[in-house]
């Protein structure tokens, strides 16, 4: 929609510069001031990104054994050069393959 206004301005401030006429200065010179405007929020919004937040989300869920279920026990893949790890969990009994992501495991 800002898009569009701005076009529109743009094109009434060239048109009515080029065609004299009793009203056209001050029909000129307000569309200018729509355009700058319309220039302005694009430019706000693009580096303070307006109507936007951050939301950051978190859950708990219980994690079943990805060896087997008797066997309580967390594995992990070492990534790269083994500093980093990936661990492998299922959320439940039935699930055949197990998932991975790199958490931070908190002990309590």
């Amino acid at each position: 929609m800002i898009l569009l206004i701005l076009i529109v301005a743009a094109i009434m401030f060239i048109y009515f510069n080029i065609i004299p006429g009793k009203r056209h200065t001050s029909i000129a010179w307000l569309s200018l001031i729509v355009t700058i405007l319309c220039v302005v929020g694009i430019v706000e919004h693009d580096y303070n990104h307006w109507g936007m937040k951050t939301e950051t989300t978190s859950s708990t869920n219980t994690l079943v054994s990805s060896a087997t279920p008797r066997l309580p026990i967390l594995l992990y893949q070492p990534l790269g050069n083994g500093t980093e790890k990936v661990y492998l969990y299922k959320t439940g009994q039935l699930q055949k393959k197990p998932k991975s992501i790199k958490l931070r495991v908190v002990l309590v």
